[in-house]
């Protein structure tokens, strides 16, 4: 049972994003011509039928949101302030499969991941253990709903597996590092085992519906956030 008190500003600050959200959606759908002046008008005349099937929507958009933004990951001590050099975006992880001594998934090339990226600069990583199950995206977004800040290039997770990678989770357990192909995330999942030997597969984080325990935790790697999770 939640004991702590209402808190009436957190409140009208999430009421706003949402009135914010939606008057974006709206003008975007009738921009778009998805949605004309004949529908809302239809909308708004259903009255109470079309307020209880948004707050019914709404309801579960928070409840997803809340589980999702539900502590999963602590900074591990000393695995903060890496550094990254810059890349040229050329990288590949096939281009370095002989890192990956011990397999790399087939699966790579049919699921058009060869391909390069932006250049980089120079990076700040953080790496995380977890403290609490989830799926994938649960996992990531317990540190962000934008993803797009939780990625690296190929070529980043590259150089931490080769510069840091005193940092990662050994005894052939795993390391996940979230990336991007078009508009799509992946998570590139490295199993290291005690003598440095590596393998990695590549999941698509839209299709990845296990529910990690923390019997199967893994360390999560992404660029330095301006968050606390104290």
């Amino acid at each position: 049972m939640n004991t702590k008190p209402m808190n009436p500003e957190l409140q009208i600050g999430v009421a706003n994003i949402i009135h914010a959200a939606a008057m974006e959606v709206i003008a975007k759908m009738l921009e778009d011509d998805s949605l004309n002046v004949d529908t809302l008008q239809r909308i708004v005349s259903y009255g109470g039928q079309s307020l209880d099937f948004v707050k019914e929507a709404i309801r579960e958009i928070l409840v997803e949101m809340a589980e999702n933004s539900a502590r999963r990951l602590s900074p591990i001590f000393g695995s903060q302030n890496l550094v990254l050099d810059a890349t040229d975006g050329t990288e590949t992880f096939i281009r370095s499969k002989h890192l990956f001594d011990k397999y790399f998934d087939e699966e790579y090339q049919s699921m058009g991941l060869d391909a390069p990226s932006l250049p980089t600069a120079a990076t700040k990583v953080s790496v995380y253990e977890m403290i609490e199950g989830g799926t994938f995206k649960q996992v990531f977004e317990s540190l962000s709903f934008d993803l797009d800040t939780l990625c690296l290039t190929q070529g980043q997770t590259l150089l931490f597996l080769k510069n840091h990678w005193s940092h990662l989770r050994s005894h052939d357990e795993r390391n996940a590092f979230l990336f991007k192909r078009g508009d799509d995330y992946f998570v590139a999942f490295v199993d290291m085992e005690n003598n440095g030997s590596m393998g990695i597969d590549f999941i698509d984080l839209s299709l990845a519906l296990k529910h990690w325990t923390l019997d199967e935790a893994f360390n999560v790697i992404v660029p330095q956030l301006d968050i606390s999770l104290t």
